[in-house]
């Protein structure tokens, strides 16, 4: 997106792109196609006996968009964000520029894997409350 990318907690904040915790309106209409071209395909394998094709679709968008949202929540608030000590720029791996990294803010232990998997948790959950709401 050539729109600027805005931290999710805060919205009139500007974040540079690859980010965590950015987002923008076309990176949202990315997450709701997707998940739609998703549950499309589910769908088709009716994946979920006794629901109707919009309804698979419907709970794989709430899915999609709840993950997609979580992604960038956790990331913006708990996810371990540091600066490399050599070249100064802002880095989210333990490691830049062949040497350790100095924490400045979130949780040590919470890496891109870790907010991922919380992610993926999250729109599960999504999807299977919704299943067990409306079937």
């Amino acid at each position: 997106s050539k729109s600027d990318r805005r931290l999710i907690t805060r919205l009139s904040v500007r974040v540079s792109p690859g980010m965590s915790g950015g987002v923008t309106a076309l990176g949202f209409l990315g997450t709701l196609l997707a998940s739609a071209a998703i549950g499309t395909v589910a769908a088709l394998a009716a994946v979920i006996g006794g629901a109707s094709p919009a309804e698979i679709v419907l709970v794989a968008i709430a899915g999609g968009v709840v993950g997609s949202v979580a992604d960038s929540v956790v990331g913006a608030t708990l996810q371990r964000k540091a600066v490399c000590v050599v070249c100064g720029k802002p880095s989210e791996h333990f490691v830049h520029c062949s040497e350790p990294t100095r924490q400045q803010s979130g949780l040590s232990q919470i890496d891109n894997n870790i907010v991922n998997l919380i992610a993926t948790i999250a729109g599960a959950a999504a999807s299977l409350t919704l299943v067990a709401l409306v079937f």
